[in-house]
């Protein structure tokens, strides 16, 4: 449908999140890592790609078909 999923997550547990490490992260500190160099102009929709490693046989040296995903951490009172 051309249209952007979600397929790769990043869990975070309550542990990780002690009050008494003063780790912390919200909703939106989830990200994507996107570089122009990972991405191609596909001929077919016209939009950027991920560009894979592999299609078929063929190795094309991308760095894979998923961009990667992060999370940013704030350290709480620091």
């Amino acid at each position: 449908n051309r249209q952007w999923t979600m397929l790769d997550s990043t869990i975070v547990s309550s542990n990780l999140l002690n009050q008494e490490q003063g780790l912390s992260c919200g909703f939106d500190s989830g990200k994507i890592f996107k570089e122009d160099w990972m991405l191609y102009i596909s001929d077919t929709y016209g939009d950027m790609l991920p560009s894979s490693t592999y299609g078929g046989p063929e190795y094309y040296g991308g760095p894979g078909d998923h961009l990667p995903v992060y999370v940013i951490f704030s350290l709480d009172g620091i």
